[in-house]
């Protein structure tokens, strides 16, 4: 059995077009979105792009469950994906916003990024990909 969490905080709802967003996008500068949202996850070499991954707590499952090596009986919390992704123009101002990539794209982070970071004239930091390559 399943019991879903009350509130998730969903970080990705920081970000957004409406003026009661506290990432806004046409406003929000870099230097305050890294102040609320904190390091990212990817960026680019000249921080044009970001991206942010979180685990959102969505509730807890109780009974019989499995583990890595044998079933169980106990608790556990269970997480879902929320991520965000972000590119600032050449003043620093938030331009643009995509969120939920990563279903997109089979739970592949780094494709996601790819994806996102291919229209950014600011080359992906290779030292950030698993496989070394941008």
């Amino acid at each position: 059995m399943i019991t879903p969490a009350r509130s998730p905080e969903v970080r990705s709802a920081r970000v957004g077009y409406d003026s009661g967003s506290p990432v806004r996008v046409g406003v929000t500068t870099r230097d305050t979105t890294l102040g609320i949202l904190g390091k990212p996850n990817y960026s680019t070499q000249h921080d044009a792009a970001m991206g942010y991954l979180f685990a959102v707590k969505t509730g807890t499952a109780r009974g019989l469950l499995v583990g890595p090596c044998t079933p169980y009986i106990g608790s556990a919390d269970v997480y879902d994906d929320d991520d965000v992704w972000l590119e600032f123009d050449g003043q620093g101002v938030l331009k643009r916003v995509e969120k939920q990539l990563i279903k997109r794209h089979h739970h592949d982070m780094e494709a996601a990024w790819r994806a996102f970071a291919k229209s950014v004239p600011d080359p992906i930091r290779p030292e950030q990909m698993l496989n070394g390559r941008p």
